[in-house]
């Protein structure tokens, strides 16, 4: 079993960050280019919500089928893939709060690599880009929720 696992320190509420990640439109704004997201389903974050998505990596279409878990609504939650490229994942989002407007957000991933040639090839590319992925996660959190922290929060883009 596959593990990562990245930190992010946010000059934000834990109301405002808990309130940008149950926006069912976050990922689009988490997603680094050159890679597209296609939302086809996204109901409201809550306990065995469902979300499906493609990934598009160039002219390459990734189909992906999450479902929600370990709901809370201030400290996090974790998606399962439940169709995509991988035999396993799982990603759990966890929020902490440091201080009245400092939170850490914590992501840990568990993964397999799919099994077959194709999702095996896509899944291992994904795994060697994670760092990128959350770096460039952790710099938009920063950017949009830092931005708010001394207004009203995320408001959505």
């Amino acid at each position: 079993m596959k593990q990562y696992t990245h930190q992010t320190y946010l000059k934000a509420s834990i109301d405002h960050v808990a309130k940008f990640h149950h926006d069912p439109q976050a990922i689009k704004f988490l997603t680094p280019p050159p890679v597209f997201v296609q939302i086809h389903r996204a109901e409201p974050l809550a306990e065995n919500s469902k979300a499906e998505f493609t990934f598009w990596l160039g002219p390459i279409p990734v189909r992906w089928k999450a479902l929600h878990t370990r709901v809370d609504l201030m400290h996090g939650f974790t998606d399962t893939q439940v169709v995509g490229p991988f035999q396993f994942w799982a990603h759990r989002h966890a929020f902490t709060e440091l201080g009245a407007h400092s939170t850490l957000v914590i992501d840990e991933i568990q993964a397999e690599y799919g099994t077959n040639l194709w999702s095996g090839l896509i899944s291992r590319i994904m795994w060697l880009n994670l760092p990128i992925l959350f770096g460039y996660r952790g710099w938009v959190m920063k950017r949009l929720l830092e931005k708010h922290s001394s207004e009203n929060g995320y408001q959505g883009e």
